[in-house]
């Protein structure tokens, strides 16, 4: 999913970083919590929690004499886990979708277009917004348009956003709004989709989207904050400790370095901007991300998504074409990679197709000779590696960001029929080879994407063990949601671990929930 906002522009090049008060939380209290089990732990059934850590793992029954004054917390049948850590998602995005029109259920341009009526007539102030429709509501190589929109919208500015965030689709009213004319040439990196007539028919592809999604009413802070604070919420209830934060929106890390420094972010959030941004800025952003917040990777784009054939692939789509351009050159990404490098700042590349996975991979093995950055370079996604490129991951140390649900073609992932019929049959052995990288070497990190699909960590863990092609086993998928984000954030000595010293982010799963029986961040229960 793209999160470029245009504001950022803005934002990367301001020196008015203010910082807020910061106070650091109270230690803690003790705590002693059991349940049928300790994941990492084979025997054990509990833990002793004080001052925000793990100090002790083992039986109840022994540690009760290190556990005298700690207050009990009973799991009951529940699996003591370590707090899941959700590797990649869109925070602002998801806390906003929450109160937007759900378009997924259409199965039609007609039935987008009703609920999009639908949720304005509960809403009736400003801009109708939603998101969530497939690229299945069209025929193959057809994208919605404006002209359906305007049939019911003529004064109205419409804003709809296809599911993976790669498509935005427009009425001839926020066109206007935004100043896009009908016969305006492509932005930088964008594409606007044309009717035979060669005018702009109402949907616009990758980064063009959002520039024409801000300038066409654009949220005010407050929104946003409002927006922030449902998401973190939803994350917490739903067992996520911990959120790498794919983002470039200054008001979402202005509401979430509020939120710290009253002691009220509820979960750990690696904040991570775009590549390409102002460094002495993001010099300034890391030095005032703390405690619960924190700076997270540099972001970039090296190719689009499969489903509106703008994926990088090493051979054409079946139908013979290719993407129309790079999301950044090869030789572009280099030296961005060797820039933030020297910088000390990590960065994350959203590659879905092989040619863009290649081209991540050659371009931190360029860098080596660079000192290795604060944390691990990653590559988002990963939907079809070749085979070649499967052991360069565990050599080059970089970590495959990859999320379990966007492979369920009967799950909560829209546009199955699009994403697979442009990757092709000899493709489609080589796509989201989990158990292939896995047995490469490589370490993974698990995320949702939110609001891609749902961020329900569980609902991932279900289907990374359940996927007839290439499934994990249980400890497999869980260090997937746990260990692996912590490596790639080199934080695993005290994230995504059981054992003493590690940082008390706790989650109790019980066998067949739905969500979690209880949710620790710093020894302390989230509401």
């Amino acid at each position: 999913m793209r999160t470029w906002r245009p504001a950022l522009g803005v934002f990367l090049s301001a020196a008015a970083l203010g910082c807020s008060a910061y106070a650091p939380r109270r230690p803690s209290p003790a705590l002693l919590v059991t349940g049928a089990g300790v994941f990492g732990h084979p025997g054990a059934d509990c833990l002793l929690v004080r001052d925000g850590r793990v100090a002790a793992v083992g039986r109840a029954a022994d540690l009760a004499g290190q556990a005298l004054g700690a207050a009990h917390v009973d799991g009951g049948p529940g699996l003591l886990l370590p707090g899941l850590h959700d590797a990649h998602l869109h925070l602002l995005d998801g806390g906003l979708s929450l109160s937007q029109a759900d378009l997924g259920p259409a199965k039609s341009e007609a039935e987008a277009v009703e609920l999009a009526r639908a949720w304005a007539a509960k809403n009736p102030a400003g801009a109708v917004r939603g998101r969530g429709w497939s690229y299945d509501i069209m025929p193959a190589g057809s994208y919605p348009t404006r002209a359906a929109l305007d049939a019911v919208f003529s004064t109205r500015p419409v804003v709809l956003e296809s599911y993976d965030g790669h498509a935005y689709w427009f009425n001839t009213a926020a066109l206007h709004q935004a100043g896009v004319g009908t016969d305006a040439r492509d932005p930088e990196g964008a594409r606007f989709v044309r009717g035979p007539d060669g005018r702009v028919s109402g949907t616009v592809l990758e980064a063009g989207g959002e520039l024409v999604e801000s300038l066409a009413g654009g949220l005010t802070p407050a929104e946003k904050a409002e927006g922030v604070r449902r998401g973190l919420a939803l994350l917490a209830a739903s067992g996520v400790t911990a959120a790498d934060v794919m983002s470039g929106d200054l008001e979402e890390f202005e509401a979430l370095a509020a939120l710290e420094a009253k002691g009220e972010l509820p979960v750990r959030v690696f904040y991570s901007p775009p590549l390409g941004g102002d460094l002495a800025v993001y010099r300034r952003l890391r030095e005032r991300a703390r405690g619960r917040l924190e700076f997270g990777w540099l972001k970039g784009f090296v190719d689009g998504a499969f489903e509106s054939k703008t994926a990088e692939t090493l051979e054409p789509f079946p139908d013979g074409t290719r993407a129309p351009a790079w999301g950044l050159e090869p030789a572009r990404l280099k030296a961005l990679i060797r820039e933030a490098q020297a910088a000390g700042f990590p960065v994350a590349l959203h590659a879905v197709g092989d040619a863009a996975v290649r081209a991540s991979l050659d371009a931190y093995e360029a860098a080596r000779d660079l000192p290795a950055p604060r944390r691990r370079h990653r590559v988002e996604h990963d939907e079809v590696v070749h085979p070649d490129d499967l052991v360069r991951f565990h050599a080059l140390d970089v970590v495959a960001s990859m999320q379990p649900l966007h492979a369920d073609p009967g799950g909560p992932a829209p546009s199955e029929g699009a994403w697979s019929r442009n990757v092709g049959p000899e493709r489609l052995p080589h796509s989201f080879p989990w158990r292939a990288l896995t047995t490469a070497g490589a370490v993974l990190a698990f995320g949702s994407d939110w609001p891609v699909v749902t961020q329900d960590p569980l609902a991932g863990l279900a289907f990374a063990q359940a996927r007839k092609d290439g499934p994990l086993t249980f400890d497999e998928a869980v260090r997937g949601y746990t260990a692996g984000p912590a490596y790639a954030a080199r934080r695993e000595a005290d994230l995504g671990c059981l054992d003493p010293g590690c940082l008390a982010d706790v989650v109790v799963v019980e066998p067949g929930a739905k969500k979690p029986a209880l949710v620790l961040v710093d020894g302390v229960k989230v509401p």
